[in-house]
């Protein structure tokens, strides 16, 4: 039997919400990362209800939604090229891999399943332009992955290029069964596109994108001394800049969503410029409260019907702005179940 725990919303947050109308707020589940557990939530006009909480063997790493159960990549392994790779040691001790990195499973209605380990084919090699280039990887290594409908495991099996930085990859289908084989141009990523509702921008501070010197001394024409930041000014305050003075080794992209009216809280990106070889760290998402860099979020994801999450050390479920649900315990990795 499916057990159901009601969550009422917190009273003692600082911010209440207003009492929702039975019959307002849409029903929305989504998943997330609480501890080694994953848990699967639904949005109601009461508060929220924890539909399950599924133990999993250590931290997950990410979490993926395509048919009737998450799927789940724990304990990753991040190295020099890319996710699913080995960390580099350079010479220097590494510590050793837990006995469940790079894991995969599927998070089920009676437990977590792991996924079966498979026998990938002998590589193929690599056609068309700047293939000369490309060597065979003997590194081992795998990515989870979704594409519209499908969930994927990937393996790098070529790597090169005239910048240092390409992987030839191959796909093995994982859900639905059988287990298929694809080469990387027939595969389509589905990478989580997040919507976000038209909320208002908050009238207590105003948000300016800006262009800032790196060195004051140096050519102000010149590309590479310019640096994009965020400029936050709080009413009746003074200008505070993101990143800090002094910090120049990322930038601020432009792109920016307002998530609550009151209290003001937006959505950010920031990255690191390319430098033009090897592979580009990926974006760091950045949430603020009013004009200070939160210090309870770390994501926001934004599901269907105007439902945004917002989770970290404390998790936060806003309807159109409006807050309608609140985790003092903390959690990651919002996923949306697919419709």
């Amino acid at each position: 039997m499916r057990s159901l725990v009601f969550v009422a919303l917190a009273a003692c947050h600082s911010t209440p919400a207003a009492k929702p109308t039975v019959g307002d707020v849409p029903e929305v589940r989504f998943a997330m990362a609480v501890g080694n557990t994953v848990q699967i939530i639904r949005t109601t006009s009461g508060g929220l209800v924890v539909e399950r909480k599924t133990p999993v063997p250590t931290q997950v790493s990410r979490i993926l939604w395509v048919g009737p159960d998450p799927a789940v990549w724990l304990d990753m392994s991040n190295g020099m090229n890319g996710e699913g790779f080995p960390n580099e040691s350079f010479g220097n001790p590494v510590d050793p891999p837990g006995p469940h990195q790079n894991e995969m499973g599927f998070v089920t209605d009676t437990g977590y399943r792991k996924l079966a380990p498979i026998e990938w084919p002998p590589a193929k090699p690599p056609t068309g332009e700047f293939a000369e280039d490309m060597s065979p990887v003997t590194e081992d290594n795998i990515a989870l992955v979704a594409s519209k409908n499908a969930i994927w495991q990937k393996k790098c099996r070529w790597y090169g290029g005239p910048d240092g930085g390409w992987c030839g990859y191959e796909y093995a289908r994982r859900y639905p069964a059988p287990v298929t084989f694809m080469v990387d141009d027939a595969v389509q990523e589905d990478h989580r596109y997040d919507y976000y509702p038209k909320v208002a921008a908050s009238p207590t501070v105003t948000i300016a994108h800006a262009t800032r010197l790196i060195n004051s001394d140096g050519d102000p024409e010149d590309f590479n001394n310019k640096q994009e930041i965020l400029r936050c000014t709080p009413k009746g305050g003074a200008p505070i800049e993101y990143p800090p003075p002094g910090e120049t080794e990322s930038w601020v992209d432009q792109e920016m969503h307002w998530l609550s009216t009151e209290p003001p809280v937006f959505r950010i990106t920031e990255a690191a410029p390319y430098v033009g070889v090897g592979r580009v760290p990926p974006a760091t998402e950045r949430i603020f409260e009013s004009c200070s860099l939160s210090k309870r979020y770390s994501e926001a994801a934004g599901g269907p019907d105007g439902i945004v999450v917002l989770a970290g050390d404390e998790v936060t479920v806003l309807w159109n702005g409006r807050e309608i649900g609140h985790f003092t315990r903390g959690g990651d990795h919002v996923v949306f179940a697919p419709r």
